[in-house]
């Protein structure tokens, strides 16, 4: 991998934007030693595409913020999520914080890497404090040969680079444990 990145210092770096975004507490109540709602919350992967009533005043009465978080998953309709989650965010800024995706699906086209980088500058932007990788990169995602792309591959550099210039966090769901891919009924005998 070709990240010229310290790790520690980024992760350090991620806690620390979240902990910025977070600005002063959004305090309801009074706290006390019993009372936990007073403590601030961040739900640090939520997936809310709803302005429901119920939604932000349940939020306010817990104290907490949540991190919208784009995936690309089987529907892959991240271009309507990220509307409904930037709609959100605007009728509620001191809840909601966004992170982007992109769709890595498109990783053959000549244009991928300049269409991604594109998306991704209007998503920062429009807000976004993060960008989330899927784990479609490594078990879905294949190149033209048929080979599975995996997260450090070469021509996801430019976008990492325009990420890291930017101070921008990388979240990563770029794998399952080894029991998620076994066959479900040896699994089942074994109990």
């Amino acid at each position: 991998m070709t990240l010229h990145i310290d790790h520690r210092a980024r992760l350090l770096g991620a806690l620390l934007v979240l902990s910025g975004c977070a600005g002063a507490p959004v305090r309801e109540s009074t706290p006390s030693a019993t009372d936990i709602r007073a403590i601030p919350k961040i739900d640090v992967h939520a997936h809310y595409r709803t302005n429901h009533p119920d939604l932000v005043p349940a939020l306010a009465a817990w104290n907490a913020r949540a991190v919208l978080v784009n995936v690309t998953g089987s529907e892959r309709r991240i271009d309507e999520k990220w509307r409904d989650f930037v709609a959100l965010r605007a009728a509620h800024p001191d809840r909601f914080f966004l992170v982007a995706t992109f769709d890595p699906f498109r990783f053959d086209e000549p244009d991928f890497v300049a269409r991604t980088i594109e998306q991704l500058h209007a998503q920062i932007a429009a807000g976004a404090k993060g960008v989330k990788v899927w784990k479609d990169i490594g078990m879905d995602l294949k190149d033209a040969q048929g080979h599975h792309v995996q997260i450090d591959h070469p021509r996801f550099q430019a976008i990492w680079d325009f990420l890291s210039e930017r101070g921008i966090l990388v979240i990563a769901h770029i794998a399952e444990p080894l029991v998620a891919m076994q066959p479900l009924l040896p699994l089942i005998s074994t109990f």
